[in-house]
């Protein structure tokens, strides 16, 4: 009995033990399977992400897993060590940017076409065995080497940010970009790169760049660097070209007919030719030792920095364009803008400049005119001006009325004695300080009549005068003569005050009033104190829209013209004479007509600038629709008769071909005359041949042909052009009965 109980327990234990066994028993890897362990994994993140790749979570890699693995991104994950990379035989795409890596081994991944390891520690990378890669960013390491010469495929390629000082990119023949800024580069050979486009080597110590046969480069950036020469001859397709901070003495850029960007800055080059570059839309040439810039052929010109050369002259006529100019520190002495009616930006400081004319530059935003010898500055069109840095000049008055959008003021070291911004409620910061101008007093009194200096001066917005004592109008001097008084004039509230000083001469003095009778604007009256028989400086001259300026003259009636080499002894009003301005003749343009190919082209229109023009009488063509005038052959933008126009200009006839009219048809109906089935009629075009219908047949007649009319008189010729509708009618003839026959047989019965 005790055998029996024994037996069925004992196989209930080899039943829990073979159990447990199955539970307790390690998977072994197969071959070609991977386990996920420290040994083959040792950076704990990196394990991490490999564990995502473990799709039954069995702790081993199979090959058929690894194999599925094509794409790594372990993009800006705290790994130092990619140990275990090799395992993924398949993979393609490597992404491990902005790791801690201080070493990549991808020699067994030799399928990669894509490495992105860039912002790591690396100090060396072999790629010998990554014969298929197409694209390699290696940027912002601590590479001092590279070799490439086994990589064929490859078309993009970034190292910047690195310590190379030598690259071999003979067999690299596909390259279409290449990155290799910031580096210790001292000379490039690009020889037939055909296919590169976009090149950047800024920032390395090039002397020597190679530029031969690549013909399809597009953009080249190679400032910072030490170059003397450039070679673009073969670089035809060139777009954008920065070569700034180099010792470039010459750039010879007439084979570069498709640039649109240039930066040439900070060179030594004494000449720039550019009449090929008629595409050309940004300059900048500035820290250069230019002495003239010939710009007649860029007309598409938007941006030019001139900069810090020596120009004494800069025609911008036909620069219609133009947004943005800055002609900084150079020579000019006078600056013509009156075409430049989209100019939005202005820096023309540190040159020799008297007069600035900026009536036509409505669009302006922004103006840098400091350091010039400007007495004047009329900003009365510049509506948009929310800059302005008119400072080291020698401005008397400043009329900011009419510039409300105003939001920074510079006008430090002038003349001005006042200022007004009741209008200008946008401005945020106003410099004004050292204002310095010359007053003459009468040294018995010791008084100077505060309306005579220029501008709309206010009593009650002056302070802290030093020097003397205000009354309504008149400054009282102190008694110890003062050679100079100093007062703050408020503009605004929020503002900084205008800080004046007036330098003081004394002597027995007379007062010259300016009337300006009528015209000019205000103020006025203009009021200038000086010393008795001195000469009175003349002040500018007035304008007025619709009156010239003719002078100052010694009575209101404007008989006698006052002579300003003369001395003054006597208190004297001078009176402004103007003449009625005779309205100039309008200038006119020419509309001219190309008939494009078809019809007779209109004779040319004359009419003024900036009307509107009236269209033509329409042209025709016998197999071609008239569709209206275009601006170009090409027929694209339609010319609009409603809008005023400004130049010369050919328009185009565009035309459509004509759709050939529906022919006009005919209907031939058959009648059957009284037997058979008459056809179904049949419609044909007018003018063609009609084809005969099927006979129609009677089991008595027979049928003889169609005819016009039912006694069937005149047959219908069907070889014959149907010119109108017709009804044809059937001729029956009727049938010869066939002679029927017996025979007769005779019996001679016996």
């Amino acid at each position: 009995m005790k055998k029996k109980r024994e037996r069925p327990m004992a196989m209930l234990l080899a039943i829990m033990m073979i159990f447990m066994n199955f539970i307790i028993t390690p998977v072994k890897a197969a071959p070609g399977d991977v386990a996920i362990n420290e040994a083959n994994f040792p950076d704990e993140n990196f394990r991490k992400y490999v564990k995502t790749k473990d799709k039954d979570n069995n702790g081993i890699l199979s090959k058929s897993e690894l194999d599925a693995v094509t794409i790594i991104n372990l993009d800006r994950e705290p790994m130092t060590n990619l140990k275990g990379i090799e395992h993924f035989t398949k993979l393609k795409e490597l992404y491990c940017i902005e790791n801690k890596l201080k070493e990549l081994d991808v020699k067994s991944n030799t399928k990669l076409t894509n490495l992105e390891c860039n912002k790591n520690k690396l100090k060396t990378l072999d790629l010998s065995k990554n014969t298929e890669l197409t694209y390699i960013n290696c940027s912002e390491n601590q590479l001092t080497a590279l070799d490439l010469s086994k990589n064929t495929n490859l078309k993009f390629f970034d190292c910047h940010d690195n310590q190379l000082t030598n690259l071999d990119l003979k067999n690299n023949t596909n390259l279409e970009t290449f990155y290799c800024f910031r580096n210790q580069l001292t000379t490039l050979d690009l020889t037939n790169k055909t296919n590169l486009k976009t090149f950047y080597c800024s920032q390395n110590q090039l002397t020597n760049l190679v530029l031969t046969n690549t013909t399809n480069l597009e953009d080249l950036s190679c400032w910072n660097n030490q170059l003397k020469t450039l070679n673009l001859s073969q670089n035809t397709n060139l777009k954008t070209l920065n070569c700034e901070e180099n010792k470039l003495t010459a750039l010879d850029l007439s084979n570069n007919t498709q640039l649109t960007k240039i930066n040439c800055k900070d060179n030594q080059l004494a000449a720039l030719d550019l009449g090929n570059n008629t595409q050309l839309k940004t300059l900048a040439c500035d820290i250069n030792k230019l002495t003239a810039l010939d710009l007649s052929k860029n007309t598409e010109l938007t941006d030019i920095n001139c900069d810090h050369n020596k120009l004494t002259t800069l025609d911008l006529t036909n620069k219609t364009k133009l947004e943005y100019l800055s002609c900084v520190d150079n020579e000019l002495t006078a600056l013509d803008l009156k075409n430049n009616k989209n100019l939005k930006t202005l820096v023309c400081g540190r040159n020799q400049l008297a007069a600035l004319d900026l009536k036509n530059n409505t669009e302006l935003e922004r103006l840098y005119c400091s350091y010039n010898e400007l007495t004047t500055l009329d900003l009365s069109e510049n509506k948009n001006l929310e800059t302005l840095y008119c400072n080291n000049n020698q401005l008397t008055t400043l009329d900011l009325s009419q510039n409300t959008k105003l939001d920074r003021i510079n006008c430090n070291d002038n003349q001005l004695t006042s200022l007004d911004l009741t209008n200008n409620a946008a401005v945020t910061k106003l410099e004004g300080y050292d204002q310095v101008y010359g007053i003459v007093v009468d040294k018995s009194t010791l008084l100077f009549d505060l309306n005579s200096l220029p501008g709309n001066f206010d009593p009650s917005n002056s302070r802290k005068w030093v020097g003397g004592a205000v009354t309504d109008n008149t400054l009282k001097l102190n008694d110890d003569k003062p050679t100079t008084v100093t007062y703050e004039y408020n503009v605004k509230p929020s503002l900084s005050t205008l800080r004046v000083t007036l330098n003081v001469k004394y002597g027995d003095v007379v007062t010259v009033t300016f009337n300006k009778n009528g015209h000019g604007g205000d103020p006025a009256t203009i009021v200038k104190t000086i010393d008795k028989g001195s000469k009175v400086e003349k002040p500018s001259d007035p304008t007025d829209t619709e009156y010239d300026f003719d002078g100052w003259y010694t009575e209101e009636a404007c008989t006698n013209k006052f002579d300003f080499t003369k001395a003054v002894n006597d208190n004297i009003t001078l009176y402004a004479k103007w003449t009625k301005k005779t309205p100039p003749a309008p200038e006119t343009v020419t509309i001219t007509f190309n008939a494009n190919g078809h019809g007779t082209a209109p004779s040319p229109l004359t009419v003024n600038k900036g009307e509107q023009a009236t269209a033509p009488a329409a042209p025709t063509d016998t197999d071609y629709d008239f569709g209206g005038w275009y601006k170009e052959a090409g027929c694209t933008n339609k010319f609009d008769f409603t809008k005023p126009v400004n130049g010369d200009i050919t328009l185009f006839a565009k035309w459509t071909a004509k759709t050939p009219p529906a022919p006009e048809t005919v209907t031939i109906t058959f009648n059957e005359n009284g037997h058979g089935t008459a056809p179904s009629p049949i419609t044909v075009n007018k003018g063609t041949v009609a084809t005969a219908p099927a006979d129609p047949t009677d089991a008595n007649h027979d049928f003889g042909g169609w005819y016009k009319e039912a006694g069937c008189t005149n047959k219908f010729d069907f070889t014959q052009a149907v010119n109108a509708s017709i009804t044809l009618y059937a001729k029956w003839t009727a049938k010869t009965p066939p002679t029927e026959t017996v025979t007769i047989t005779f019996n001679e019965n016996g």
